[in-house]
Parts: C-alpha cells; sequence; structure tokens
C-alpha cells in the first residue's frame, strides 16, 4: 500500500506535464498500479496513450475527451438518412453536431433504452480520434491529426428527432442523450494503410444489417477534419464520429449489436 500511495502522489505532481509517473522496484506492482490508473482514469473520462514510454520511467500520455462530434449522412449509400434527418438533399459539404463527454458509453456496457422515445436507432460510423490541437486544419496535412481509428454507435431518438424538426427545434437531445455515444475500441492510426478502403459492418442478432468502406464516403477523413475545424478548435482527445451507410433501424430489447472493424470485433453491447 505504501507503493501504491507514493505512485499517486507523483501521478498528481505530474499530470500537469501529461504524464503518469510510476516508480518502484516492484515489476508486478508497477504493472498493477498502470493497469489500475489507466482503468481508473477512463472511467472519468480521460484515456492513457501507451504508445509513448519515457526514459525517465513515466508511461504515456494522458487526455481528456473534450468534445464528440459526428457527421451526419456521410455516405452516399444511405440517402434515407439524407432525407429524413436532413430534410433535404445530399450536403455538398459535412452536417455537423456535437454531443457531450456524458453520451460516451464504453467497455461493451449495455445500452438502456430511454424512457422519453419508443423508437432508438442505431447507427453506425467509423470513428476518429484526435491527437494534437489544431484549427482551419488544411486538407493536406488533416491526416497527421488522426491518433487513432475505431467503430461507434451514434444511437438516435428517432420519434422525439422528428417532433422537433417538424416544429423546426433543434434536435439536439434526440441525438446527445446520455450513453448515446456508443464507442468501441480504438486502434493506432499506423496499423491502417489510410490510401485503401477501410471495411467496417454492425451486426444485430447476428446478422449484418450495416456494412461499408471509406471508398464510399461522400467526404473523407481530411475533408471532415479540415472542415470540422474551420468552426471548432480540435484538441488532444477529440473523437469525430464520421457518417453511417445503409441500413439504420431500431433496437428493442433483447437485441445484441456487435460491430467489427475490418475483421475484428471491435465492440459488443447487449439492449436492455
Amino acid at each position: 500500500m505504501k507503493v501504491k500511495a507514493e505512485v499517486f502522489l507523483s501521478l498528481k505532481k505530474n499530470i500537469a506535464f501529461n504524464k503518469i509517473l510510476v516508480t518502484g522496484s516492484d515489476e508486478p506492482l508497477i504493472s498493477y498500479v498502470k493497469n489500475f490508473i489507466m482503468e481508473n482514469f477512463k472511467k472519468r473520462g480521460f484515456f492513457v496513450d501507451v504508445s509513448n514510454n519515457y526514459n525517465d520511467g513515466s508511461m504515456g500520455n494522458l487526455f481528456s475527451e473534450n468534445k464528440t462530434l459526428f457527421v451526419l449522412s456521410d455516405f452516399p449509400t444511405n440517402k434515407e438518412i439524407a432525407t429524413e434527418e436532413l430534410g433535404n438533399k445530399i450536403p455538398s459539404r459535412p452536417v455537423i453536431f456535437m454531443k457531450p463527454r456524458t453520451a460516451l458509453l464504453q467497455d461493451n456496457k449495455p445500452f438502456y433504452l430511454p424512457n422519453f422515445d419508443s423508437s432508438i436507432h442505431y447507427e453506425c460510423e467509423l470513428v476518429l480520434r484526435i491527437g494534437k490541437n489544431g484549427k482551419s486544419i488544411p486538407e493536406r496535412v488533416a491526416r497527421s491529426f488522426i491518433h487513432s481509428i475505431g467503430l461507434g454507435i451514434d444511437f438516435t431518438a428517432r420519434d422525439l428527432q422528428g417532433r422537433l424538426k417538424e416544429k423546426g427545434h433543434p434536435w439536439e437531445i434526440a441525438k446527445a442523450f446520455d450513453k448515446s455515444a456508443l464507442l468501441g475500441d480504438l486502434k493506432p492510426v499506423d496499423l491502417f494503410d489510410l490510401t485503401k478502403p477501410i471495411h467496417f459492418s454492425l451486426h444485430k442478432n447476428g446478422e449484418v444489417v450495416q456494412q461499408g468502406d471509406t471508398s464510399f464516403m461522400l467526404f473523407d477523413f481530411s475533408r471532415i477534419i479540415s472542415e470540422v475545424s474551420k468552426y471548432f478548435t480540435l484538441q488532444q482527445g477529440d473523437l469525430i464520429y464520421t457518417g453511417t451507410p445503409a441500413g439504420v433501424g431500431p433496437i428493442e430489447i433483447g437485441d445484441k449489436l456487435q460491430g467489427f472493424l475490418a475483421e475484428s470485433s471491435n465492440f459488443t453491447c447487449e439492449i436492455l
């Protein structure tokens, strides 16, 4: 316990420097404490980038999920959603909205259907985590701002959204409610060849309901990052959900969702 206390004192002193310092001679204990720190900071909305380790014994970069940004109707195959959500033809530039940190649903936890809408829909999307700060980012360098890539779901209260749209009101609450942004595993961008299509799919109760790849996107990653950064300063840890392909549909209690990034399972989620 004394070693743990010393570790947490070191952590408090070094958090301002964006590092986590773990000291001591007991390697198994150090390993345990590192895992404990990562899990606890993750629960608080932070991520530890363990791809960086330093000679002074510190580990990783600590950064917060500051903003969660979404791009609507990014796949030309999903004209139904473009019409339903935007009320017009497919846009000539990305349509952007935001969700707060409280919308994040992680660690394969279940999604509880809210009681304010009878029609909750899934929208599976590729997710970009931003690795450094930037404003008005040119497309030619935008890829360098991607830290990692994963998969997620934008849960949408469709009936509520429709009622708000009919009245000409903002429909943020139909998108940004608690736990409405499922986030799967994020993989370092270096594991992907961004010059080739990135495939993904969503299975509901064992059946494929959505599938797509980046070659079908109306706006590629560079365009999305550049466009978003015109209006919002992108910060390390921000998440950008990049749009959904055809196949969006409702969920009900008992459904089991599983997302695949390339051929690997990226998340599972039970609907309760």
